[in-house]
């Protein structure tokens, strides 16, 4: 069993025996598979879960709009962590201005 470290920004750290196990390199896409009966996550490495079929392709297929994500992906992760708390800082300010969440 390997530990794996989920950093202050959400992020995955795999070790890097397990990254060379794998052929991952840092950018690369990862399917997080969850067994509530075991409590534990598996990882499925993209190039393998590609085989079974590709996740983005499917969402094409069903007309899901990839922009947002493509933009994120485009990001550091310094970026997306600035993106996300200037995000956070406009709902904090419209809720101090009385604008109510859709949700």
């Amino acid at each position: 069993m390997e530990l794996t470290k989920i950093n202050r920004h959400g992020q995955i750290s795999i070790p890097a025996g397990m990254r060379k196990k794998l052929s991952l390199h840092a950018g690369d896409f990862i399917q997080v598979e969850i067994d509530n009966s075991l409590a534990r996550l598996i990882l499925v490495p993209v190039s393998v879960v590609q085989k079974k079929g590709d996740p983005l392709r499917e969402y094409e297929r069903r007309g899901v709009d990839l922009t947002l994500l493509e933009q994120n992906l485009s990001r550091t992760p310094e970026e997306r962590v600035k993106n996300h708390r200037r995000m956070w800082e406009l709902v904090q300010e419209a809720r101090r201005a009385g604008i109510k969440d859709k949700s």
